[in-house]
């Protein structure tokens, strides 16, 4: 008895010992001030402006087996394979990653280790070695862990090629918002990041970090929205890339959770639209940065993940200006034994006089999901 207690104790010190590591490494991370890096302007080349949009990667470098999981140096061979063949075929001058990029399968082993910000850092190894430009915000999943977005963020803010670091530069704005509210996370991910063309502003990307659930009392885990702070910042970056400009100056825009005015407008949709509709796992909660759009006519697209299997794409017009919405399907692979899946992606290709077309990647072209393929929408095609 007293030599299990004496186990006992011991394993209780060491997993104590752990944590309290952990968490001072996490607490480290978080106050990481990063390096003088090179600054990256985006620049369109020839007229125009190539942006591929990944999401729902749910890596974590972990592989279960029967006697528990055993972390892992690397990112799963489908997503490594996957990545190759669609950067060797768009060429994208930037790679937007829209949320649950991390999808933890243990909550013991972001205690006892840094799975989760390993997963992210082979993710930032692969675009460093590829020399290719790249951000992401954060989904529902990606901090069900005990990684905060401050560590995740700080983890990686000194890789030269990924934009998106929370000390702002002249070449990016940043947002970040404190939550107090028990079980949501700060909004973190937020971002404004300019394209130019002769050095001037011509373009304009903005991010945003669309939270994970609400659950009030023992209610339903519905998805979050934006906040009103977080458009606040949004209308303030619009009038300031206006006044600073003397224009207006168009904008995509790119976050995880479908908006609520997504299903309402599919539901009632009078046009035809293009892509699977499978469901759109849109917040529940109404945020007011969609009509903000609308009156700042800056917007003139809005694309999202979350929804895994489903490619919408539909637009929207009020008082002259007009929206196109779309999902984009999920690019994750099932195990790291797996070497079939489909994945997907969104290429969207910017033209300086403001338009944009875009259609969905397929990593098969013989794939039975022949309609995520072959249609290429312009922002300009739209006629009500």
């Amino acid at each position: 008895m007293k030599k299990i207690t004496l186990i006992f104790i011991v394993l209780l010190v060491a997993i104590s010992v752990s944590v309290i590591g952990t968490g001072l490494l996490y607490n480290n991370l978080e106050d990481t001030v990063v390096a003088e890096k090179p600054l990256h302007q985006l620049e369109f080349s020839n007229g125009s402006f190539t942006i591929l949009q990944l999401s729902d990667f749910h890596e974590w470098a972990g592989k279960e087996t029967d006697t528990g999981i055993v972390p892992q140096e690397f990112l799963k061979p489908r997503l490594t394979m996957f990545l190759d063949q669609v950067l060797s075929d768009v060429h994208p001058d930037l790679v937007i990653l829209t949320g649950d990029n991390i999808f933890p399968l243990s909550f013991l082993w972001d205690f006892l280790g840094t799975v989760s910000i390993d997963t992210l850092r082979y993710i930032a190894d692969y675009f460093e070695e590829k020399e290719q430009l790249w951000t992401f915000t954060f989904g529902n999943h990606d901090t069900e862990s005990t990684v905060t977005k401050e560590a995740f963020l700080s983890s990686i803010s000194t890789y030269n090629y990924f934009i998106g670091e929370q000390t702002e530069s002249s070449l990016h704005k940043s947002f970040r918002q404190e939550i107090n509210i028990q079980g949501q996370a700060n909004r973190v991910g937020n971002y404004s990041i300019p394209i130019y063309s002769d050095d001037k502003v011509k373009f304009n990307i903005f991010i945003l970090d669309s939270g994970s659930y609400y659950q009030p009392g023992n209610g339903p885990r519905d998805y979050l929205a934006i906040t009103p702070e977080q458009t606040s910042w949004y209308c303030s970056e619009a009038t300031r890339l206006q006044e600073e400009n003397g224009e207006i100056i168009p904008s995509l825009l790119f976050t995880h959770i479908p908006f609520i005015e997504m299903s309402e407008l599919f539901e009632s949709y009078p046009y035809s639209f293009s892509g699977i509709y499978g469901g759109i796992s849109n917040s529940s909660i109404r945020s007011n940065i969609y009509e903000e759009c609308f009156n700042n006519k800056d917007v003139k697209g809005i694309f999202f993940g979350h929804n895994h299997y489903n490619s919408l794409t539909l637009f929207e017009e009020r008082d002259n200006h007009v929206i196109m919405m779309g999902i984009t399907p999920q690019a994750a692979g099932e195990s790291y034994d797996d070497l079939t899946s489909d994945m997907y992606g969104r290429v969207i290709t910017i033209q300086e006089s403001g338009d944009f077309d875009t259609y969905i990647y397929s990593s098969n072209d013989s794939s039975n999901n022949h309609i995520f393929l072959g249609q290429t929408i312009s922002y300009s095609s739209f006629n009500p």
